[in-house]
């Protein structure tokens, strides 16, 4: 049909692209097609990338951290590929978060709604912007596929719009 009007490869008008499907309501999240030699190719570089730097999961609190042992996450699929380190928080460093949470809790509260949501969604995007970065960690740390993995962050970009709806 489209060569008939002469217009092959573009989209259909009345089909919309993957970005735009769920219309004015939100916009979808981006997705990587697997099957484009090109995009695997990047996915891997990526990959090999992420292990050239070491994560660190540690407690973030408003107060200094006390240093403490940091334990090796391993890929689950080549255990001698540390992906990073953690460190568990400490009783004392629970504690302060949980204090920390109740007082700023009100802040939180007063905050408008529609306000929260930008706050969620510039975090979708700077995830979204990401997204092969994390990809590669969650393969390296989790033992995921890439698609997977693709889940996974799409899932996270479009959480932030899911709550913004009505009656969420």
């Amino acid at each position: 049909m489209a060569v008939k009007e002469g217009q092959p490869g573009l989209p259909h008008p009345k089909i919309a692209l993957p970005k735009e499907l769920y219309g004015t309501e939100r916009s979808n999240s981006s997705g990587l097609d697997l099957a484009n030699e090109h995009r695997l190719a990047s996915l891997s570089s990526a990959l090999l990338n992420s292990a050239a730097q070491k994560w660190q999961a540690i407690p973030v609190l408003e107060q200094p951290v006390v240093e403490g042992e940091l334990t090796p996450v391993k890929n689950p699929a080549e255990p001698t590929d540390v992906v990073g380190y953690t460190r568990e928080a400490t009783s004392e460093e629970v504690s302060l978060a949980l204090e920390n949470a109740v007082n700023h809790a009100p802040i939180w509260f007063a905050t408008p709604p529609q306000e929260r949501a930008a706050i969620l969604e510039r975090a979708a995007v700077m995830m979204e912007s990401r997204m092969q970065q994390l990809i590669g960690i969650l393969v390296r740390e989790a033992g995921k596929t890439f698609s997977n993995a693709i889940a996974e962050v799409r899932e996270a970009v479009g959480l932030p719009a899911l709550l913004r709806r009505p009656g969420t």
